[in-house]
């Protein structure tokens, strides 16, 4: 049986088995199995250099981070009442964050030496959190 797409506002991107949402632990599999970085990666890593990034360089509110992330936000009767996934707002920041990833960011520079480095591919990863230190040491 094929997978039918799912267009509702409250389709997985990425759903597990059965239509579950993927857990953590499948998620890292999946990246150390298919995805075979040099660097070890988990989601844990991807949610809070996102977080990261969403601080240092942008003005998105956290509440934003918090449901694209999937935590639960205030107390219980808060939860009742809040059920706006504010969708449009958040497809605006994960479109920002997929143009900051997808950047070089600027040669590391080093006095002593005579040409700057820049990261090579295989370190992508690594640069972009690089990049994030540089930018939060400069505030």
């Amino acid at each position: 049986m094929r997978r039918t797409t799912d267009h509702s506002p409250d389709a997985l991107i990425f759903p597990g088995v059965n239509g579950k949402v993927v857990g953590p632990s499948q998620m890292k599999l999946f990246l150390q199995k298919q995805v075979k970085w040099e660097e070890e990666v988990d989601p844990h890593g991807a949610r809070s250099t996102l977080q990261d990034w969403r601080r240092a360089e942008t003005e998105y509110d956290e509440v934003l981070w918090k449901i694209q992330v999937g935590q639960l936000i205030g107390d219980k009767t808060a939860q009742a009442y809040g059920h706006d996934k504010l969708l449009a707002r958040r497809r605006r920041m994960m479109n920002q964050w997929g143009e900051f990833c997808d950047t070089w960011p600027p040669p590391l520079r080093d006095p002593e030496e005579e040409e700057d480095k820049v990261p090579s591919p295989s370190k992508r990863e690594n640069a972009v959190l690089i990049s994030l230190a540089d930018r939060k040491r400069k505030i």
